[in-house]
């Protein structure tokens, strides 16, 4: 490449990380010309964020790449607490039968493991990730945005986008060229992280809780490249000597001693493959969207690892992103299309925000020792979160709120409940359900047969009673990027049979309804009886320049 030489792309990516990589897949899929740059000059090795929830898997599955993950990964479907030396209290996920996913189930699979799986499949569908180079300007007009890449051998490159997005991190260059504030603070306490193996009584492909005489730890079951990965806050008579500004470096002596007070029973921590010590944030955008500038992920929101929220939360940024992005690069949507991405994201973030705050402050609460703990294991985990936890339905909702399954945008302004109105199932806005089917007599999912990068129609009831010509017209105006299905008790080889009737009574129909599923598995729109006059206003509203 010459000295100054000046390209053209449709979406600048900067930031490789698992948002990023995930931004670049899903403008792909639409045939978006793409650029995804990093400065670092290798992806991560360390296993970072380690859960990907429910929620994700289901995207992964929608890329094809979902069998791949959980092969590499450890499926856990419990929690086991440990009160005390003597008492354990579990908690399991694998008998909530109501929630309707492919994916019960956490995963807990190191980042560097999830982003390898994802560099793998954009090498697959032929998109280039460029490491080693760096954008140190950006600027935007009327036309569009004009940034300068600085390659490790010193070169500089003029690149003129339509969009960018930041995917870069806490540390956002996106961000600060957007002059976006990043509004919150900092965490008084230091962190410790350790991916270790441990010789000791430790519940194996669990999650473990420990709370010790003068702290508390968390143990997930990593897997690869080390079986646990420990993570504490570093109580007061241990921690004095760690701090993170003074001396990043932690020892294994250090994070034994941090164990050995956070943890009711004796456990010997060797082999560690990586040790950490932090401080934490918890921060977010003022906006996600200035002008040409989009944000996603840990450049729009960080917050404490309390229940693995961090990285899932920037794969959905992402994925929401994507198609809106593509559509509007396309021609085929209007500004207020991407307008709704930060209608739909930022209370996302907030909520998430206000989660992990509360459930951190009672953890750091619990690392300072002294009665609060002694309460703390005592009264609640001894006896509040037994009772709670004892009932499926409450441990399904439990699991529907960590998993993201349960987020939902029904405020959003692309989103529309039709006339006349179906009385149940899920709502415009919600994530759209899963359920078995059986298409041409073998057994399938509606996700998996409603999955693509297009909106999803389903008409729902016997297909003799929907007008053949209206439902052809419809979908040979939207060419490509509607594709219409039948779901019913029977039918034709190409329907989505439910014969036990259980998918149509998860989605609120007793005779006729209407679904639109976005590109990205929320309903779009959804109405009773058998008029397509609403779902074609809502497209064509949807659908236009």
């Amino acid at each position: 490449m010459a000295l100054n030489e000046t390209t053209v792309t449709d979406v600048l990516v900067v930031g490789a990380g698992p948002t990023g990589l995930m931004l670049a897949a899903a403008l792909n899929s639409f045939g978006v010309k793409t650029r995804i740059v990093d400065r670092l000059i290798d992806r991560a090795h360390e296993s970072r964020a380690l859960v990907v929830h429910a929620r994700s898997l289901e995207i992964f599955r929608d890329l094809g790449i979902s069998d791949t993950l959980v092969r590499r990964g450890s499926k856990a479907a419990r929690v086991v607490i440990h009160v005390s030396a003597t008492r354990e209290l579990l908690i399991t996920f694998d008998d909530i039968g109501a929630v309707d996913t492919e994916f019960p189930y956490i995963l807990f699979i190191s980042q560097a493991e999830t982003e390898a799986v994802l560099d793998g499949h954009l090498a697959a569908v032929g998109q280039k990730v460029e490491r080693g180079v760096e954008v140190v300007a950006l600027s935007s007009d009327a036309s569009g945005v004009v940034g300068t890449l600085r390659h490790l051998d010193g070169r500089e490159e003029t690149v003129h986008a339509t969009y960018v997005a930041g995917c870069d991190g806490a540390h956002s260059f996106v961000r600060k060229a957007a002059a976006i504030p990043f509004e919150g603070d900092s965490y008084p306490q230091t962190f410790v992280l350790g991916d270790v193996e441990i010789d000791g009584p430790i519940t194996p492909n669990a999650l473990n809780l420990f709370f010790g005489r003068n702290g508390a730890a968390a143990f997930f079951p990593l897997g690869r490249p080390r079986t646990w990965r420990m993570i504490a806050v570093a109580p007061p008579e241990v921690g004095a000597a760690i701090n993170p500004s003074d001396r990043p470096v932690l020892t294994l002596e250090e994070l034994q001693a941090v164990a050995d007070v956070s943890v009711s029973v004796p456990l010997k921590l060797r082999d560690p493959d990586w040790l950490a010590n932090f401080r934490l944030h918890h921060r977010q955008a003022a906006h996600y969207r200035a002008g040409r500038f989009f944000l996603a992920g840990d450049s729009a929101h960080v917050h404490s690892p309390a229940g693995g929220q961090g990285m899932n939360t920037g794969l959905q940024d992402a994925w929401n992103l994507g198609w809106k992005l593509a559509l509007k690069v396309r021609g085929i949507a209007g500004e207020f299309l991407l307008d709704s991405y930060e209608a739909e994201r930022q209370p996302v973030g907030r909520f998430l925000l206000r989660y992990t705050d509360r459930i951190f402050g009672q953890f750091a609460r619990v690392a300072k020792g002294g009665p609060v703990a002694w309460l703390f294991r005592r009264l609640f985990m001894g006896l509040v979160v037994p009772r709670v936890m004892a009932s499926p339905t409450r441990r399904a909702r439990a699991f529907r709120i960590v998993s993201q399954l349960g987020i939902r945008y029904s405020s959003s302004p692309i989103v529309a409940d039709g006339k006349p109105a179906l009385n149940a199932g899920p709502r415009a806005g919600d994530r759209f359900p899963d359920s078995p089917v059986s298409v041409r007599g073998k057994p399938s999912r509606l996700h998996r047969e409603l999955s693509g990068p297009r909106f999803r129609m389903l008409l729902c009831g016997p297909e003799a009673d929907w007008d053949p010509v209206a439902v052809v017209e419809l979908e040979k105006r939207h060419a490509a990027l509607l594709s219409i299905r039948h779901l019913a008790r029977e039918g034709s080889s190409s329907a989505l049979l439910d014969p036990t009737g259980e998918a149509l009574a998860m989605l609120g129909v007793d005779s006729l309804a209407t679904y639109i599923v976005r590109p990205d598995g929320h309903v779009s729109y959804r109405s009773a009886g058998p008029s397509l006059a609403g779902a074609t206003a809502h497209l064509s509203t949807i659908l236009s320049p």
